[in-house]
């Protein structure tokens, strides 16, 4: 129990730090349109790696540019999380895009497009049948 609190306090604790550092990479990998933002860091039990969630907000063509960015940048995460973090082992980061928003963003999307069609057709928005004459 104690293991997964101090799991999770790293976690919380590499992401502040992940993102404060990636405003200092200069990388032209790096797209300067669009919005970077790290969602998400999980842990491994015994620190040995770490899983950073992001998601990139802008043109697609930039996202495999961004990511051999990220990769190419580990090193320099690594050093700047040891000079602000003291832990026992600077886990190895392994950057994936996130694509939560994108996918929640497109569900949105297509609620709005069946509440606008019921309107059209004058349904009465319950999931329901309407109720009869009776």
């Amino acid at each position: 129990m104690a293991k997964r609190h101090r799991r999770e306090r790293v976690e919380d604790l590499l992401l502040e730090v992940v993102s404060e550092v990636f405003r200092k990479v200069k990388d032209p990998g790096i797209p300067s349109e669009g919005l970077v933002s790290f969602m998400k860091v999980e842990v491994a039990n015994d620190l040995g790696y770490a899983d950073v969630k992001y998601s990139y907000l802008g043109d697609d063509k930039n996202l495999e540019d961004l990511q051999a960015a990220l990769d190419r940048s580990k090193g320099f995460f690594r050093r700047e999380i040891n000079r602000v973090v003291r832990l026992r082992k600077i886990p190895e980061l392994r950057f994936q895009l996130d694509r939560s928003m994108e996918k929640g963003s497109e569900i949105l999307t297509l609620l709005e497009k069946v509440r606008t069609d019921d309107a059209k057709r004058g349904g009465t928005g319950t999931d329901g049948p309407e109720p009869g004459p009776g």
